[in-house]
Formats: C-alpha cells, sequence, structure tokens
C-alpha cells in the first residue's frame, strides 16, 4: 500500500469546529429602582463565527423601560431587543458562557395641578401653576402655587381633592417612597389646591351697651 513506501510524505490536514458558546441574559436591576426585576430569560445558543439572534427581552421592571443589552452592567445599551449580530464571537472558548446586561431607563411622568375651587367659594381661583415633569425612582420638587382664591389661603397639594390636611407642602421636595405617583411612561397624575377659608371678626357695637366680637369664615 501507498503507507508501505520508503521515504514518501504523506499529509495529515487539520479538521476544524467552531466552538459552541452560550449567551445568557443578566436582568440588571438598577441600584435605585424601588422593585424587583419580574420574569426569566432562556439563554442563546451560539457557534464562534456564525451570527446570533439575541433573544426577546422578557424582563419587566415597574416604572422603568426595557432599552436594549450591553456588555458590562453599567453601560449603555449596544445591541436592541431581538437583534440579529453579525458574527459577535463573544467568547471563543469552547462551551463558554457570556452574558449580556438589561439596560433600563425610568420613566418620566407629569405632574398637573388643579385650582380646586371649593363648593362654597364666592370666587373663581385664579392664576396657573405650571406642571412638573418627574422620573420614577427619583425625588421630585413640587411646584410652588401659582393659584390665588380671594378669601382663602392656600395650605398644600395632595391626592384627592376633598382633602382637608393636605399631604403635601407648597413647594415641598418628596423622596421616592412619596414620589412614584404613577408608573406609566409619559402618563400625568393630578394633585388638588386645599384651601382654608380666611377668618376674620365683625365687630358689633350697639347704641349703649357693650361691644362684642365675632368670629367668622370667608365664605360663611
Amino acid at each position: 500500500s501507498d503507507y508501505a513506501k520508503p521515504d514518501s510524505t504523506f499529509i495529515l490536514y487539520a479538521k476544524w469546529t467552531p466552538n459552541p458558546y452560550t449567551v445568557v441574559y443578566d436582568k440588571n436591576k438598577p441600584a435605585n429602582a424601588t422593585h424587583e426585576v419580574a420574569g426569566t430569560m432562556g439563554s442563546t445558543a451560539c457557534i464562534y463565527d456564525q451570527n446570533v439572534t439575541l433573544n426577546t427581552n422578557t424582563y419587566t421592571l415597574e416604572g422603568w423601560t426595557f432599552v436594549g443589552w450591553s456588555r458590562i452592567p453599567d453601560g449603555s445599551a449596544e445591541f436592541t431587543d431581538g437583534q440579529i449580530l453579525t458574527k459577535p464571537n463573544f467568547t471563543p472558548e469552547y462551551q463558554g458562557v457570556y452574558t449580556l446586561y438589561a439596560v433600563w431607563r425610568a420613566n418620566t411622568y407629569t405632574i398637573n395641578y388643579a385650582p380646586n375651587k371649593p363648593s362654597n367659594a364666592s370666587h373663581d381661583v385664579t392664576g396657573s401653576t405650571a406642571s412638573t415633569t418627574a422620573t420614577y425612582d427619583s425625588p421630585v420638587t413640587l411646584a410652588t402655587n401659582g393659584f390665588i382664591l380671594t378669601g382663602w389661603t392656600f395650605i398644600g397639594w395632595d391626592v384627592s381633592g376633598n382633602a382637608t390636611n393636605p399631604l403635601f407642602g407648597n413647594g415641598a421636595t418628596l423622596t421616592v417612597s412619596n414620589a412614584n405617583f404613577t408608573s406609566v411612561d409619559g402618563g400625568s397624575f393630578t394633585l388638588y389646591a386645599i384651601w382654608r377659608a380666611n377668618t376674620y371678626k365683625i365687630v358689633l357695637a350697639p347704641n349703649g351697651g357693650n361691644l362684642k366680637d365675632y368670629a367668622i369664615a370667608s365664605g360663611s
């Protein structure tokens, strides 16, 4: 046979097989998120030097929007949801594991302010109060009241128009625990002006009698 010939040369050729590896997906909860990331994600089986289709995100985080995947925990989004990547070659290791991290953006919403005229007020509320843009899971400073009601004093803001002891003061800065009014991105929430009727005195002076004071509330 050819193998028995003296002084012959025989060439063996290396055969190469691309390494398989796995991409896993980390929830990557933001440090200031007050809720836990919900849901689970399966991994993606990959082959070196081949294209990879990333999984569609199934994680959810209340008050936050998923914006993509990053190679590092504190990075910006490098890859979009379900993106097809051209030979990303995340790791050359045989049966290696590579982690992509979810990137989240805190939702923003608008706080509107209602003048909330009391039913027994004889005047209309005038003026205006500009809305406030707020970010979920971040402190927020409420607007300074710009409404005016003759005979009444503004005493604060509340989530209910029927409140008598408002939850929030004028221009108050709210902590996260008090500030997450809505988790909807681009949503809105209304706070109501709370009013207290002014009091004043009527002094009666009967002809030849004794003076007597009467305390009267505005609107009475």
